[in-house]
């Protein structure tokens, strides 16, 4: 399990939500050069389990969270927030 899921799973205030979102940075960037050296291997997914390489893939698979997870009228709370990044990385 990576460094950001575990951190994912304690995100309940703004600093572990910084926390969260600083370990999910390097751990993008520690996948981009593994799909640079070997494009051929990541054809079809990103490093590192990321499924979004791309800002619109990730974009679209936080909102597919948006329309399948979170009920109209939820008071968004910071792991909500932390959620739908997580979704971005993993949401086809």
């Amino acid at each position: 399990m990576s460094d950001s899921y575990e951190l994912l799973e304690r995100v309940n205030d703004r600093d572990s939500l910084i926390a969260f979102v600083e370990a999910f940075i390097a751990e993008r960037e520690s996948a981009e050069p593994l799909e640079r050296e070997q494009p051929h291997r990541y054809a079809m997914g990103s490093a590192l389990d990321w499924q979004n390489s791309d800002i619109s893939s990730f974009l679209d698979g936080a909102c597919q969270f948006l329309h399948h997870h979170v009920q109209d009228g939820d008071p968004p709370t910071w792991r909500m927030i932390a959620e739908f990044l997580w979704c971005g990385k993993i949401m086809e």
